[in-house]
């Protein structure tokens, strides 16, 4: 029997422009690139690339006819692919788009077809990448947003996009500074900024006027304010700001009016609660814990209601009857209020 490598194999296919299925290449020592695929237009399922360890594996070279995934583009850790531009005509994507442990690529610019994804994209475990500008005409994406595990100093790769169903993440990326370029994105589901110790700004979120579930901004050790958020007016559950070690006060929220769920102030270098000023109702729980510089309520004069339980413990500066005066001022509550070491001067 003639014994032949995948590259011969894929050249039999050199008239094939659909697969309503899915297309699946994984684990090859051998296969060069997909040239024999040239004329694949459409896969029905999904297209996956899974751990290819083959050293000559570098693009995905042969794909650039293809414009339509109806199932999810799965790019599993392929870690010498440096070049995706062959996806470059690719305009929708049905499920998922993941980016996930290609550890030799540097530059995301090639996805400058792409218009909506109906799943997440996800951008992970890429830990040479460096610029994320490869979405220009992405107006939807269904499911997440995450990009995590990257060395991006900028991100600003979405500049068309006006929705995410789900959460946009952003998450551990030590060498990013700054999220802009997302000028049109007005609503998301969930916004997570999470352990990104270098960033110090959220300038290119400043569309964004409503986040249906939560909003946590944690451990971001040099953000030193939340300007890029001033357009934010309804959260609809809750807001976690915890550990971010240069953040002050909330310049940045003046338009927030409702958090539908628990409002957490936690573990924060912030004086007061400045720049809070529009804020008139927390759907649940106030909890306000290990913030050793409080040293008073200013910026909550607008709260009227909170339809929970209030929790303000371990702030070494604060005084406890500020703590009694600013509940006694809240016209609409009815929880209970637990306070234990409030350790501050009281005049």
């Amino acid at each position: 029997m003639d014994r032949h490598t995948t590259d011969e194999l894929l050249g039999t296919l050199s008239c094939l422009t659909e697969v309503s299925g899915s297309v699946t290449v994984e684990e090859s020592t051998d296969l060069t690139s997909f040239q024999g695929l040239d004329a694949l237009a459409i896969v029905g399922g999904d297209l996956t690339v899974d751990n290819f360890i083959g050293d000559s594996f570098t693009t995905l070279s042969g794909l650039e006819a293809l414009t339509t995934v109806g199932g999810s583009v799965n790019l599993w850790y392929c870690e010498v692919l440096t070049d995706l531009a062959a996806l470059g005509g690719l305009t929708s994507v049905g499920g998922n788009l993941s980016v996930f442990g290609a550890t030799d690529l540097t530059d995301l610019s090639e996805f400058e077809s792409l218009e909506s994804v109906g799943g997440n994209v996800s951008l992970g475990r890429l830990m040479r990448l460096q610029r994320v500008t490869g979405f220009p005409a992405l107006t939807t994406v269904g499911g997440d947003l995450q990009i995590t595990e990257t060395q991006i100093a900028t991100l600003d790769g979405f500049p068309a996009l006006r929705s995410v169903g789900g959460a946009l993440q952003v998450d551990s990326n030590g060498g990013l500074t700054e999220v802009e370029g997302f000028g049109a994105l007005t609503e998301v589901g969930t916004l997570t900024i999470e352990d990104n110790g270098g960033l110090s700004g959220l300038s290119g979120l400043g569309g964004i006027t409503t986040v249906h579930d939560d909003v946590n901004i944690t451990n971001n050790d040099v953000l030193a304010s939340l300007s890029g958020l001033d357009a934010l007016s309804e959260v609809g559950a809750s807001v976690t700001i915890s550990g971010n070690d240069s953040l002050l006060d909330f310049q940045g929220l003046g338009a927030l009016t409702n958090v539908e769920g628990v409002l957490e102030v936690t573990s924060s270098p912030v004086v007061d609660f400045t720049g809070l000023e529009s804020l008139a109702s927390v759907g649940s729980n106030i909890m306000v814990n290990n913030n050793a510089s409080l040293v008073s309520f200013a910026g909550l004069e607008s709260l009227e209601t909170v339809d929970g339980n209030i929790y303000v413990e371990v702030n070494e500066t604060l005084c406890e009857d500020d703590v009694t005066d600013w509940v006694a001022g809240l016209s609409a509550f009815t929880g209970v209020v637990t306070t234990s070491e409030n350790n501050g001067d009281c005049p």
